[in-house]
């Protein structure tokens, strides 16, 4: 009995050759990359456009996870990009990618100009990246993932009210130990990187609060119409997980304001949720 994982490899194989390039290529469409650093709302918004037959979205394809179950091979860029490209065919593929230097490219052969460099030979022409401005809020929002060993809540469940503590020295998220003054100069330098990569490319940048908060079919829309596709009726079948203000959620919260006063994030300890950076 063939496992569902040798079907899944073997299939990907298939449309990883260089017979069905040539065979799908009349149909195939340019593709669409997605680039993200985690609780920013990059599931619920590929979630939403699954629901649109125009896409066929592939997820996170270098998460440790998704690479194991269906050849997805960080060392082998474009012939997996290729593949994925070939599979959607006739919709627009679409990945996505933990872009940091520490995320899913980390303990690969390549870094992100690689990656990108490879997607454009692959046939992905779009570039969006999505960001979230208050950093104090995603680690908030890792931190309390963690702890409640769950990332994501359909509209039908309960999402139970979590307090954490935030590492000031150690912040023990996204895959960094270092202090919290530090990893967010290091998010700066990293957005600043990847914002200089693509400037020459067809990008379209996306912020949590100003495209998801208050509702992602505010950045669905636009992703719609950056990919050139009649605009869908799709719905959010996702919910928020923060339940509860930022200050009651966090254990430590004298302290971590005091960590920040005084520096350019100090900002970000609004209790407003709708504040925005500076």
């Amino acid at each position: 009995m063939i496992s569902k994982m040798t079907i899944a490899r073997r299939t990907m194989y298939l449309f990883q050759s260089d017979i069905a390039d040539k065979l799908l290529q009349p149909w195939s469409r340019e593709g669409v990359v997605v680039l993200h650093t985690g609780r920013c709302g990059s599931t619920v918004i590929s979630s939403m456009l699954a629901q649109d037959k125009q896409f066929r979205v592939f997820g996170e394809i270098f998460n440790a996870g998704v690479r194991e179950d269906r050849r997805m091979n960080p060392n082998k860029l474009e012939f997996t990009l290729k593949g994925l490209k070939n599979m959607a065919v006739p919709r627009i593929p679409v990945v996505e990618l933990k872009a940091l230097s520490t995320q899913d490219l980390r303990d690969t052969e390549h870094d992100l100009p690689d990656f990108l460099n490879a997607a454009e030979q692959s046939g992905y022409s779009k570039f969006i990246l999505l960001c979230r401005e208050n950093y104090l809020r995603q680690v908030l929002s890792f931190r309390t993932a963690i702890e409640r060993q769950r990332y994501h809540y359909s509209k039908d469940e309960a999402v139970p009210k979590t307090s954490v503590t935030i590492g000031v020295e150690s912040i023990d998220a996204m895959s960094s130990r270092s202090s919290l003054v530090e990893h967010f100069r290091f998010l700066d330098e990293e957005y600043e990187y990847i914002r200089d990569l693509l400037k020459d490319r067809n990008a379209l940048e996306l912020t949590y609060e100003n495209d998801v908060e208050k509702g992602p079919e505010v950045a669905v829309d636009k992703i719609f119409e950056f990919a050139s596709v009649a605009p869908a009726k799709v719905q959010p079948t996702l919910v928020k997980s923060a339940n509860q203000t930022i200050q009651d959620a966090t254990e430590n919260w004298d302290q971590v304001v005091e960590a920040l006063r005084g520096t350019k994030y100090e900002w970000m300890t609004q209790t407003d949720s709708t504040a925005s950076s500076p």
